[in-house]
């Protein structure tokens, strides 16, 4: 990479940033229905959960077809006995 380069790193690529001098950065994270929300979802009720619960609560109200995604794709990890969805709980509580 050289100065006044772009770099794109693909949504999910794990990836490391070491800077050696002096730089501005543009960052953009965001959450999408389009592409591994079911994974995203998985990662915030495992790191955050208490996030995760009022952001289900905020795809309850705005997005009711995210929030039934959610409710699905949990309900399953559940029923399939998943640690991380199991210690979780269900997410209409």
């Amino acid at each position: 990479q050289h100065p006044g380069e772009t770099v794109f790193v693909p949504n999910g690529w794990p990836h490391l940033v070491l800077n050696l001098k002096l730089t501005v950065a543009v960052t953009h994270n965001y959450a999408a229905e389009f592409g591994p929300f079911e994974r995203m979802w998985r990662e915030v009720a495992t790191d955050e959960p208490k996030f995760a619960r009022r952001w289900y609560a905020g795809m309850l109200t705005n997005r009711p077809d995210l929030a039934e995604r959610v409710h699905i794709y949990h309900g399953k990890a559940i029923a399939d006995g998943e640690d991380w969805a199991l210690s979780f709980g269900d997410v209409s509580e």
